[in-house]
């Protein structure tokens, strides 16, 4: 499917741009020091993204501290107290772009203590970028790191094994690192992501967007281009559409109009395309499609639209519109990996609210213990409706959920659904 849209009708004057460009999608993890702030900063630096006033903000700051060098590490340490400390302790989204491609970068702090940081951060992406100091190789937080990126079934897994100045980039320090962590992750033996490795220094900019004469043994891609190559579109996921909202806008164009608006998932879809509702068996056969009053043949994944079907079917938020697949399955009972994210630690036998696309209901906790705060565990989980879902492997969007709270309506905890009961 290309990026090509055909419109069928568009109104008077009104033009509609869409930016058809390709997204990618990164979350970060390092420990303390290990030089990812500079790698990001250096990101950005070296793509032209950082905007002159930024630039110039880093160059006074890097003056006044004496150093001979930009310090970069100031491009995405946002907070005040996180600069004072020269560490990172909340999630940052940026974004830059070359001349073909955007990224956006979840930026998330690597102690075990903001777990559930790193895995908001790493929620909507399809790419890990973990790094490793040369000088220290796979520890504990790699661990942690390489495991939250089997959590979330990361795609790729691109290790910047950084700091290679220090170690006067030898070729068997690198080698020694890549074998540790492809040990580690073999000892999750449930996923196996695509690895990249790349030996970096962040500092000197070697690696990043561009290669100097330090690693004449080392031919494979920068950073920038690892995290360009193109994944697999084998698993894209199941194409549907959490419903928003129900529209009639009852205008003289529009009078017998009933449309369902949401954000395509999985994959493109056309008019003629067959979907069903919640998991059950009968399809119906889309009319239409809009983007607000301009009509269209196709539309790819991403989209917000709104949609029509041929026959008039009783459809509210809430509800989920999705292509034919014998992976979805109407259930009451699921069990999940849940990462805890409240303070006070989750019950045996508690009642949350669950968060699954636009649809909110009440669920019941089956658990032997306590859980507490940064905890990953599996759980059962009751529900007090049924639900079309399908496992977090074979749809992410269709498999994930968060709970909530329902005495302060805050987020409590994020699951991933890994059997239906």
């Amino acid at each position: 499917m290309t990026n090509v849209v055909k419109v069928l009708w568009r109104p008077e004057n009104n033009k509609v741009t869409f930016n058809m460009s390709d997204v990618i999608k990164v979350a970060t993890a390092g420990s303390v020091d290990d030089g990812k702030s500079t790698l990001i900063g250096r990101l950005l630096y070296e793509t032209g993204s950082l905007p002159q006033d930024k630039l110039d903000a880093i160059k006074k700051s890097s003056e006044r501290k004496g150093l001979a060098h930009l310090d970069l590490s100031l491009a995405t340490d946002g907070l005040l107290a996180e600069r004072d400390q020269g560490i990172t302790i909340d999630v940052a989204h940026l974004y830059f772009s070359t001349n073909n491609k955007s990224y956006i970068i979840a930026d998330s702090p690597g102690h075990v203590q903001y777990t559930r940081n790193m895995i908001t951060g790493a929620s909507t992406s399809d790419i890990a970028l973990i790094l490793i100091d040369a000088r220290h190789g796979v520890t504990d937080q790699t661990r942690l790191h390489l495991s939250i990126a089997h959590l979330m079934r990361m795609r790729r897994v691109v290790v910047a094994i950084n700091k290679m100045d220090l170690v006067d980039y030898q070729e068997t320090v690198f080698q020694e690192c890549k074998d540790a962590l492809l040990q580690a992750a073999a000892q999750l033996n449930q996923h196996a992501p695509d690895f990249i490795f790349v030996p970096t220094s962040a500092l000197a900019g070697h690696g990043i967007t561009q290669w100097t004469q330090a690693t004449p043994w080392h031919t494979g891609p920068t950073i920038l281009e690892a995290i360009s190559i193109p994944l697999a579109q084998s698993d894209m996921g199941i194409q549907h559409l959490f419903v928003q909202s129900s529209i009639r806008p009852q205008r003289d164009e529009f009078r017998d109009y009933r449309g369902y608006t949401g954000t395509v998932q999985g994959g493109a879809i056309a008019i003629g395309s067959e979907l069903h509702l919640n998991g059950l068996e009968e399809g119906k056969v889309v009319k239409s499609l809009h983007v607000g009053r301009t009509q269209y043949e196709e539309l790819p994944a991403g989209t917000a639209l709104a949609l029509e079907l041929q026959e008039d079917v009783n459809v509210n938020r809430g509800d989920i519109l999705h292509t034919a697949s014998e992976l979805i399955r109407r259930t009451k009972s699921i069990t999940a990996q849940i990462c805890w994210m409240q303070e006070s630690p989750l019950q045996p036998g508690q009642l949350l609210l669950m968060q699954h696309g636009t649809a909110r209901f009440k669920v019941k906790v089956d658990s032997e213990g306590e859980i507490q705060l940064n905890d990953i565990a599996n759980l059962s989980l009751r529900l007090s409706q049924e639900r079309a879902f399908c496992t977090y492997d074979d749809d992410r969007a269709l498999g994930r959920f968060i709970l909530i709270d329902p005495l302060t309506n805050n987020t409590a905890g994020v699951g991933f659904v890994r059997s239906l009961e």
